[in-house]
């Protein structure tokens, strides 16, 4: 099964699909309140295909769980302006030091 699919039963109101979506936005809110705790940033973008093309499950709740789970004065999250493109760029400016 690929997220693609999980996201479109979602979007379909399948509760079993509903429920992995927010066990994951779940995960990915508690990893992201531990940078919030380590880093204090005051942006986090989130990107690649999945998060663009899946905004109102991936970014758009993020925002709550964050504020619950961290210590600092929790960042705005939003959706990277690089779009899709975000990790690819990231691997290209990491692999060649950019």
């Amino acid at each position: 099964v690929e997220a693609r699919e999980v996201f479109e039963y979602a979007k379909n109101g399948d509760n079993f699909a509903l429920c992995v979506v927010r066990e994951a936005t779940r995960l990915n809110a508690i990893a992201i309140a531990n940078l919030v705790n380590l880093y204090d940033p005051s942006l986090i973008t989130v990107g690649g295909g999945v998060a663009v093309k899946n905004q109102e499950f991936v970014v758009s709740p993020l925002q709550p769980y964050v504020e619950r789970l961290s210590f600092n004065s929790p960042p705005k999250i939003v959706p990277s302006p690089l779009g899709e493109d975000a990790p690819l760029l990231g691997s290209i400016i990491s692999t060649f030091g950019l």
